[in-house]
């Protein structure tokens, strides 16, 4: 299948790296090729420069968000989620129509050192909601986004049975979402289908405990499994 990452972050790579392995053709989408491959030094979070990180991983090519699109039968939304519908904007809108776009992203804002983060948006929608309404014709997927990028592609790395979540209006969309994250290693069994696109309001606030779990930890490689008697 032809896949389109939109987002060059950690995320973004992880996932790009790992559909390659499992047979996709990818393509990396960003708002400025050039400027993206002229940066130098590592990112706040310790990444390489993508060029760099291209030289490990040179089937996942770089194109800008608009060709990306074009190019792709299936998308992924990697950008933080205060950019995301801006990202999608780039794209010709006939170029989403009847496309599954898988959702992993997240609306957190930091402040202050030592504050608590925030979401934005929630309560009243989400990330996967917006985007939704923006690109009615897409089909939109949330997935995959309260987990880190390391165990999205290799859920083996957390014993048991652990869960992955999604949410979306299309079933056809849900499923072919699902296919994906078992090439990833996912079984059926740990994926978990809470309904149509509102419960991706649910997905992202969990995002909050996630990450104060990732601060008590000293590690992102951690999941949630859901037990029942």
């Amino acid at each position: 299948m032809k896949i389109a990452v939109i987002g060059t972050g950690m995320v973004g790579r992880s996932i790009s790296a790992k559909l390659v392995q499992v047979g996709h053709e990818v393509v990396m989408g960003t708002r400025d090729v050039q400027k993206t491959l002229a940066q130098n030094g590592t990112d706040v979070f310790g990444n390489v420069p993508l060029a760099q990180w291209q030289g490990g991983n040179n089937k996942v090519t770089l194109k800008s968000i608009t060709e990306a699109a074009k190019f792709a039968e299936l998308l992924f939304v990697c950008t933080h989620g205060s950019v995301a519908k801006n990202a999608l904007d780039l794209a010709d809108f006939g170029d989403l129509k009847s496309k599954t776009v898988i959702d992993v992203s997240n609306g957190l804002v930091f402040g202050a050192e030592g504050e608590q983060p925030s979401l934005s948006p929630v309560n009243t929608t989400s990330i996967g909601e917006k985007l939704q309404k923006a690109f009615p014709e897409a089909h939109i997927v949330k997935t995959l986004n309260n987990i880190q990028h390391t165990v999205m592609v290799n859920p083996s790395l957390i014993e048991g049975q652990h869960n992955v979540f999604m949410s979306g209006n299309n079933k056809e969309a849900k499923s072919i979402a699902q296919k994906i994250l078992n090439s990833f290693g996912w079984e059926s069994e740990q994926v978990i289908d809470l309904g149509n696109i509102t419960y991706s309001r649910a997905m992202e606030m969990n995002v909050l405990l996630w990450w104060r779990m990732y601060e008590i930890l000293g590690t992102g490689e951690f999941n949630f499994q859901l037990m029942k008697k």
